[in-house]
């Protein structure tokens, strides 16, 4: 979560700047922006896959931890 966050909010201050250097100051080119895009997309990337992960983990151990409990296995803390 540390990661996708601070990816967030690096692409969040930067976009912008990258932005204006390109359009405005001129003295920036599309290979800045682009490259802040990147960042942005793959911290959604990250943030979508660690929730994706944290629900089928929540599932599995409704689901399964249950069971074992009820059958008298042994419950082990992964």
């Amino acid at each position: 979560m540390f990661l996708a966050f601070a990816m967030l909010a690096y692409a969040a201050l930067l976009g912008p700047a990258f932005l204006h250097l390109w359009i405005y100051a001129g003295s920036g080119n599309a290979n800045f922006f682009y490259a802040i895009t990147l960042v942005y997309s793959l911290a959604q990337i990250i943030l979508v896959a660690d929730a994706l992960y944290a629900m089928l983990r929540l599932d599995w151990e409704q689901n399964e931890g249950k069971e074992q409990i009820i059958r008298g296995g042994e419950v082990v803390q992964i």
